[in-house]
């Protein structure tokens, strides 16, 4: 399976109040991940759809917080 590198960079949409990331797009940008990477590997998700196949299930996840990630910083999604 290939391993995918991607950068993004926190946005205003993305935080809370206190100017940092409001957990919740921590796991979209998950999502997005997991779906880029299945992508990259042939498995496309409209590609299997049109296959019939439904969806993929997500059987556990889960984060630790150890530092707060704030408007403009960059990050990377390693899959």
């Amino acid at each position: 399976m290939k391993h995918l590198v991607q950068a993004l960079t926190v946005e205003w949409a993305h935080c809370d109040a206190a100017g940092i990331v409001f957990y919740p797009h921590f796991y979209i940008w998950f999502d997005q991940a997991t779906e880029r990477l299945f992508a990259a590997n042939g498995l496309a998700y409209a590609a299997l759809r049109k296959r019939g196949i439904l969806g993929m299930p997500l059987l556990e996840t889960g984060a630790r917080y150890e530092n707060p990630c704030q408007l403009g910083e960059p990050l990377t999604m390693d899959t």
